[in-house]
């Protein structure tokens, strides 16, 4: 997904969006069950338009979700953590109910996932 400017997301969450998933996320994508122990990687990185294409810039942050029902029972199940840019740095900790899980509760029918599995 590439959200550009004009999106209401854009100062958030603009740009250029790669996820990733393990093998137990991907059953989940496909049967709307997430299990415990299934990973989504959200590498975000800047657009850059130019010359009529659009490629890939600076990484601004990579987020994770985990999935264990038990140890994240407060935020549906997931564990949320961003690592600014190519850093280990820490942004979410324990932030993540406010963070993440305030707009991932609006996706509850779809397992707390905004991600859909390219068809």
């Amino acid at each position: 997904m590439l959200i550009n400017q004009g999106h209401p997301l854009y100062e958030a969450r603009g740009g250029l969006h790669h996820v990733y998933a393990n093998q137990r996320a991907l059953a989940g994508y496909r049967n709307g069950r997430f299990a415990d122990g299934s990973i989504n990687v959200l590498d975000l990185l800047a657009a850059k338009a130019g010359d009529n294409a659009v490629q890939e810039g600076e990484r601004k942050v990579v987020d994770v979700m985990r999935k264990n029902a038990i140890r994240y029972k407060l935020t549906g199940g997931w564990g949320f953590e961003a690592f600014k840019g190519d850093t280990r740095e820490r942004v979410v900790g324990a932030n993540a109910a406010a963070a993440c899980y305030g707009c991932h509760a609006s996706k509850k029918d779809d397992d707390f996932v905004f991600s859909v599995l390219r068809k």
